[in-house]
Parts: structure tokens; C-alpha cells; sequence
């Protein structure tokens, strides 16, 4: 169970990278984040997904563990309640970049399921006991900043959109 979470937050945090850009711009149009912010949210909520996938898949430490994944999910879903009431059920969440589209509410079961299984990974604690001392750390640096590296935040490319108004 926990390698098949796993992968979906990995899945997920990869069809948002290549291209950013849809990612970007779906921050900017359902929340309050302006263009110059949306380029690093973008790439740090990208890390943190690939970080919460690499430590279910490794099974690491199940009962510190979930509960942080299941808070990450219960902000998602929030914030796919807030685009519900606001928008409605007829645009992208974004939940899977431009790979898969979602609608909000396709977005917010999916969390719901996700967080079911996550709450039964910590009751049941499937997990080998990997238990390196600072890993969660490491982990989380190398995922974040893998993120810049691999798809650096380009200032250039992002100031097409800057000044540009925003349909919201």
C-alpha cells in the first residue's frame, strides 16, 4: 500500500515539472500568489511531493510520516474546496499537471482515498523499520533543490507573464 501512495505522490509531482509552466499558472489563477512567487510555490510544493513519495516508497518511518502526508493532503483539499465554491467542477485542478486532467471534485476524492489508505499505513504501520537518524532532512533538501536544478526558475521566460493581467 504504502509503495502504491508512494508512487502517486511521485507521479503526480513528475507530470507537474516538464512543463512547470501549466503548474505556474494554475497557482496563479486559484490562489492569491502572484507570478513572481508561483515560480518557487511551483518548484517547493513539486519537492515536497517527490519527498513524501520517496519516504512511503522507502517505508520510512510510518508514524512521523503520515501524519505530515495526510496535513499536505488535507491542504491540497482545502484549497480544491476553495477552487470548487469559487470556480466550480469545470476547470483542471492540476493535480497531475498536464498529463491527467482532474476536475476539482475528481481531485478532492482522490485525496480523500489517498488519505484513507494513508490513516490505515499509520494504524497498521507497514513499514521495515528503516531508521536513519536526519534522513527526513536530507531528503527533503536533495528533493527540493533536485527540483531547481533540474527545472531551474527562469525570471526571463516568467516576465512574459509578470505583467501580464490575470483572468481570475
Amino acid at each position: 500500500m504504502s509503495l502504491c501512495l508512494g508512487l502517486v505522490f511521485v507521479l503526480s509531482a513528475y507530470s507537474k515539472l516538464f512543463p512547470i509552466e501549466p503548474f505556474e499558472y494554475n497557482i496563479v489563477g486559484t490562489t492569491f500568489i502572484g507570478w513572481k512567487m508561483s515560480v518557487l510555490v511551483a518548484r517547493v510544493i513539486i519537492g515536497l511531493e517527490f519527498f513524501l513519495g520517496a519516504l512511503l516508497i522507502l517505508s520510512y518511518n510510518h508514524k512521523k510520516n503520515t501524519p505530515i502526508a495526510i496535513g499536505v493532503l488535507t491542504v491540497f483539499s482545502i484549497h480544491l474546496i476553495y477552487q470548487l465554491i469559487a470556480k466550480g467542477n469545470n476547470s483542471d485542478c492540476g493535480c497531475f499537471g498536464t498529463m491527467f486532467s482532474m476536475t476539482p471534485l475528481q481531485g478532492l476524492l482522490k485525496n480523500i482515498a489517498m488519505i484513507i489508505v494513508l490513516i490505515i499505513i499509520y494504524k497498521l504501520d507497514f513499514n521495515y523499520k528503516l531508521r536513519a537518524k536526519g534522513m527526513e532532512f536530507y531528503l527533503l533538501l536533495v528533493a527540493v533543490s533536485a527540483i531547481f536544478i533540474v527545472n531551474p526558475v527562469d525570471y526571463k521566460y516568467a516576465e512574459n507573464y509578470l505583467n501580464k493581467p490575470f483572468d481570475k
